[in-house]
């Protein structure tokens, strides 16, 4: 249960995606970002091995639609999946799952695609991609953001949000790698995680400073403290992942 968006910025050249969903830590098993190849969604039930196939097809040359034919045709569980290609070029494609949750369904613009599904209603991700053409002037890290806050203002997702993800990237040549401790070496040039949609809009002055490289910075803004109900969730995500009964990456049932 996500609703998303994914863009480029023909303006920039940049391209990248957020997403906000009731599921823990999303942002690490869902969206993919390549500098110079292309971005790639692999949410409802995600597996991640989709999302470094949908890149390795765009690596290849391929376009986006027929990277997402590489993907659906990897797995027998297509039903449950959605699915979603931006190549460099701004190609688009997207497929959802009839088994996905209802509410559910994709928007396509240029060089763009809302999706979601577990929404409250069908009218979000035409509202996403509304919020994210509505100012093209802007960085893409904002449009993305105005995306999400759009969507969430149409209904957003049905059941309460718990993380959010944002990442963005140059369509030609490589990233700066941020600071091991901020990013995780993490190919992206902004990359942000919150608990929330609007979180991210908080953390992303911070990913800038790491994202610029500059040395005079300053020591980043604190982050507010989780919610007691956040930090029992993360702890029993962190110990139900350690023994190997949770998202793992082999099969459908992680929820994003």
């Amino acid at each position: 249960m996500t609703f998303s968006i994914v863009g480029l910025c023909r303006r920039t050249g940049q391209f990248g995606c957020a997403l906000s969903t009731s599921s823990m830590a999303a942002g690490g098993r869902a969206p993919f970002v390549g500098p110079g190849i292309g971005v790639v969604l692999s949410q409802a039930r995600s597996d991640p091995r989709l999302g470094v196939l949908g890149l390795k097809s765009l690596e290849a040359g391929r376009s986006a639609s027929e990277a997402l034919s590489d993907m659906i045709a990897s797995t027998p569980l297509t039903a449950w999946r959605q699915l979603a290609v931006l190549d460099r070029h701004g190609g688009v494609a997207s497929f959802t799952g009839e088994k996905c949750t209802d509410a559910k369904g994709a928007q396509h613009g240029d060089a763009a695609i809302a999706l979601g599904n577990g929404l409250a209603n069908a009218t979000v991700p035409v509202a996403m991609l509304r919020g994210f053409e509505a100012e093209p002037t802007r960085t893409l890290a904002d449009r993305l953001l105005m995306a999400l806050e759009h969507g969430e203002r149409a209904g957003g997702e049905a059941y309460p949000l718990r993380s959010a993800s944002m990442k963005v990237a140059h369509a030609s040549g490589p990233a700066r790698r941020f600071p091991r401790a901020a990013d995780r070496g993490a190919e992206a040039t902004v990359a942000v995680l919150g608990t929330d949609d609007r979180r991210l809009r908080d953390a992303l002055p911070r990913s800038r400073a790491f994202a610029s490289g500059r040395r005079d910075r300053g020591p980043p803004p604190p982050l507010s403290a989780p919610t007691s109900r956040i930090t029992s969730q993360l702890a029993s995500d962190r110990s139900t992942t350690q023994s190997g009964r949770r998202l793992h990456p082999s099969g459908p049932y992680v929820q994003a």
